[in-house]
């Protein structure tokens, strides 16, 4: 079975992608290292910083993940500055800032790999396009984020944090996990 080195703090994210990768026969090792953040609104560019960070410390082919949540009337802000904005104006001031304004807007995810191969590392991005809804609506779990209280995915009528465990599960198999599968192609064609 092949292996991937996934470089981050969170057990949540490991599982998602082991259950992903397990279906291409490729096991997800955690590495738990922090990782600097360089300040960008663009997620590829945050994540290419970290995973070759990670790269350089471990020696070993590894992948990173990024995310960021891009508001078409705002110019993409705050991209992948969500946890500061989170911390300082919080969901309130996200719909204060999009007041009276056009509300599309999209999560982007990106994972980022990187090999003793490559000269730089390779982006696998996946987009989930939506609008913000007019007020905070839904409860949020442990292991969602407060966005998910205002973001109404594309094709839906209710916020994230709206859903059924039933209703998230079957949104989440339509529209998650595309960049993860381009990944583990990607692995199996190129990875020794």
């Amino acid at each position: 079975m092949k292996e991937i080195y996934f470089v981050t703090s969170s057990k949540r994210k490991v599982i998602s992608l082991q259950s992903t990768f397990s279906k291409f026969m490729i096991n997800v090792k955690q590495v738990d290292i922090e990782l600097p953040e360089i300040q960008s609104l663009d997620v590829e560019e945050v994540a290419i910083e970290k995973v070759k960070y990670a790269f350089k410390r471990i020696r070993k082919h590894c992948v990173v993940q990024d995310s960021g949540f891009y508001i078409d009337s705002l110019n993409g802000f705050p991209g992948a500055l969500v946890k500061f904005i989170l911390s300082t104006i919080d969901i309130e001031g996200v719909l204060k800032l999009t007041e009276g304004k056009l509300k599309t807007c999209e999560f982007r995810e990106c994972l980022s790999y990187m090999d003793k191969d490559l000269k730089q590392p390779i982006c696998f991005t996946h987009s989930v396009k939506g609008t913000i809804s007019e007020s905070i609506l839904g409860e949020v779990n442990n292991n969602g984020s407060r966005l998910y209280q205002i973001f109404i995915p594309e094709n839906t009528n209710k916020t994230i944090a709206q859903m059924s465990v039933e209703e998230h599960r079957i949104w989440n198999e339509r529209t998650s996990h595309k960049n993860e599968v381009d990944l583990a192609n990607y692995l199996n064609k190129n990875l020794q």
